[in-house]
């Protein structure tokens, strides 16, 4: 765990309030096309904690494509159908009879849930595009991406090798590239996530918000509106120690290269950061501290649901609960928020730690 520093405030960050307005206007564009998943409470994991302690699960695992990456696809997608918009309504040439909408063509990449995102998004709004997978990619989502009619393409082993690949055939074939993580308004659709918490379910006054972190996106969003609305909240990025890239890029005061890093569990926070990324700035500038964990923990804490919550969830939104868990009476009387980010998860890793015996639980 990071030395946690004194609570970041937004007006110390250009980047997140720049990032807020994206919030705020994604915000208006994309309630209509997702879910508020709901708000659990967690009495195991605030009892672990101690007394007075409230801990809710945020679970986007039940937002629809099964992870909150639908948030940021639509807010993508419906501003480029805005723009579109706004174009076919300009004064046209005398030899022209009429404004034609003319939609774009998306190409992006994913390990699956962005991917999965997009292609429900752009079935939804009539939009055609292309998407750059890893080889790495779990067979199940590659066959639910399939299934969905996707134009797949793989591109390279891990993610950053994908996303060059999807945006040199951008560039060649004129499409644009949305990016999983480093896009103002991919970055504030996610941050959308806040909203509910805030906005629609009442936690006005979370103390501590746990979030895994891959690229930043969903942090980072969630940040800026959370620093907002609730400007002593403590913001808690999580990752696995097998795939750390952000934790260790915020550590050295730079975008480091990807190390080469052992698979993990985690798969929808693995890979490395795009050069000159916008969620960098805001991670350093509001993240109050970061937590990583092990394997083991990741696959205690996929346990913890499945025996306690009844819930299947993915490696990534394990990292959460296991980063709580292994500070829990930190946060012992205070109020705090977890978000399970997502339940795509290979049929594979659920036996894993449904099985393995060395991962029994005592919640006593």
């Amino acid at each position: 765990m990071s030395n946690p520093k004194p609570t970041t405030s937004l007006s110390t960050s250009t980047t997140g309030a720049r990032l807020l307005k994206h919030v705020l206007a994604a915000e208006s564009r994309i309630r209509k096309h997702i879910r508020t998943t709901p708000l659990e409470a967690c009495p195991w994991l605030s009892k672990l904690a101690g007394p007075s302690t409230r801990v809710f699960l945020k679970c986007e695992s039940e937002q629809a494509t099964g992870s909150f990456k639908l948030r940021g696809a639509f807010a993508k997608l419906t501003a480029l159908i805005e723009a579109a918009e706004h174009q076919a309504t300009l004064p046209r040439q005398a030899d022209s009879d009429q404004n034609v909408l003319v939609l774009p063509r998306i190409v992006t990449a994913s390990t699956g849930n962005h991917a999965l995102a997009c292609c429900a998004a752009m079935q939804s709004l009539g939009i055609s595009g292309t998407i750059c997978v890893p080889s790495s990619i779990t067979r199940a989502k590659r066959e639910r991406l399939e299934l969905m009619r996707a134009k797949l393409i793989v591109g390279g082993r891990e993610c950053l090798d994908a996303e060059n690949a999807a945006q040199e055939l951008a560039q060649r074939s004129g499409a644009v590239y949305v990016s999983p993580y480093n896009d103002w308004d991919v970055a504030g659709g996610n941050g959308t996530v806040a909203v509910d918490l805030v906005v629609h379910q009442g936690l006005h006054n979370v103390d501590a918000v746990f979030v895994a972190v891959g690229g930043g996106g969903l942090i980072g969003g969630m940040a800026a509106f959370l620093k907002a609305l609730v400007p002593n909240v403590r913001i808690v990025g999580c990752s696995p120690m097998q795939s750390c890239v952000m934790v260790r890029s915020v550590e050295a005061g730079r975008i480091v290269d990807e190390a080469e890093d052992s698979e993990t569990l985690s798969d929808g926070t693995a890979g490395g950061i795009e050069p000159g990324s916008l969620t960098f700035d805001v991670c350093r500038d509001l993240v109050d501290e970061w937590v990583t964990v092990s394997e083991v923990e990741i696959a205690r804490a996929m346990r913890f649901m499945l025996e306690y919550h009844h819930r299947v969830v993915e490696g990534a939104a394990g990292v959460a609960i296991a980063a709580f868990r292994k500070h829990a009476q930190r946060f012992a009387g205070q109020t705090v928020a977890i978000v399970l980010c997502g339940s795509n998860v290979s049929m594979n890793h659920v036996a894993q730690v449904s099985s393995d015996v060395d991962l029994d639980l005592d919640m006593n």
